[in-house]
């Protein structure tokens, strides 16, 4: 997929685009729901995914540069001139420490004029469950513990 963010040659990228639109409009068919992850950049297929969306999930860390990448994210999507209808955001609180928390760019981000209302109330905690570990490769869902992350997800 990353070739495609390499071309520049608008008119090539035409039948691509709609392949995508029209994977993720048969996928809309036969599905609730269908969830896109993107790097927060001007890509190709952001672009692609961002036209195609009705929501976008933001993930905020409880720093300030998150703030401001939330801020830089929502200005591309405001302008991005080829979004017939721009998607609603959702915004979350992400990998938020379960002790000595500083909750100052939490309340800033609570109390934005823009982003305020747009924010969950309940935030994504710290998990040993989905961290990265150095030594371990793999999926989350392959690691051993008394629950298994698949468990969460089985009828």
């Amino acid at each position: 997929m990353v070739k495609y963010s390499l071309i520049d040659d608008v008119k090539s990228l035409l039948p691509v685009k709609q392949r995508f639109k029209d994977f993720v409009s048969n996928a809309r068919a036969e599905m609730d729901l269908v969830c896109i992850d993107c790097n927060p950049s001007s890509s190709f297929m952001t672009v692609c995914a961002l036209e195609v969306a009705s929501h976008v999930i933001i993930p905020v860390r409880p720093d300030r540069f998150s703030v401001l990448g939330l801020e830089l994210l929502d200005a591309f999507i405001t302008e991005l001139p080829t979004l017939k209808q721009k998607p609603k955001l959702i915004i979350v609180l992400n990998g938020i420490p379960r002790s000595n928390y500083d909750p100052a760019v939490e309340n800033i981000l609570r109390s934005h004029p823009r982003f305020g209302g747009l924010t969950l109330s309940t935030p994504l905690y710290q998990s040993s469950l989905l961290a990265a570990n150095p030594s371990y490769t793999g999926f989350a869902s392959d690691k051993p513990g008394p629950i298994s992350a698949w468990s969460y997800f089985e009828p």
